[in-house]
């Protein structure tokens, strides 16, 4: 099933609604987490809340052991700001979002096809969908997986609105 690079609906009419917060000091609790290997749901913009993915089995988990946290993990806000009449919203994260595995039973594995960001605040609602290039198959204990942030700006941004 696919999964598209998109801006999730439900984030646009949110912004519309004062649902989300995404300022340093007050700012919502948003999450990066993974889609697995292998999913079964479709996700893209019509994808609305984080309870998709789960009621589908679709969020990834680690095989024969630890290292991913459902929800996933919290990113941390830059305040949004305007360049050139577009809000950048982006997260200060300039070593990525790393998930470490911890085996418990050889061999442990996380397979993961995609990812989302979700806000934790208002109840799981969904901001955006990424699809990743290939599937990413970190095996072993210690192994890591780390999704990079893009750098701020105009055309980097990971959410850019005009």
């Amino acid at each position: 099933m696919p999964i598209a690079n998109e801006i999730c609906n439900t984030f646009k009419t949110g912004l519309a609604t004062a649902l989300h917060n995404f300022t340093v000091s007050t700012g919502n609790d948003f999450r990066l987490g993974l889609i697995r290997g292998g999913h079964t749901g479709t996700y893209g913009q019509a994808s609305t809340n984080y309870s998709q993915i789960t009621a589908n089995s679709d969020e990834a988990t680690v095989t024969n052991g630890t290292g991913y946290t459902a929800g996933g993990q919290t990113l941390t806000n830059i305040t949004p700001v305007i360049n050139t009449n577009k809000a950048l919203v982006d997260f200060n994260h300039p070593t990525g979002v790393v998930w470490t595995i911890t085996e418990t039973t050889p061999p442990a594995s996380l397979s993961v096809d995609g990812c989302f960001i979700q806000n934790f605040t208002a109840s799981g609602a969904m901001v955006a969908i990424f699809t990743l290039a290939a599937q990413l198959n970190p095996t072993g204990p210690g192994a890591t997986l780390t999704i990079n942030m893009p750098a701020v700006g105009q055309a980097t941004s990971l959410i850019r609105l005009a």
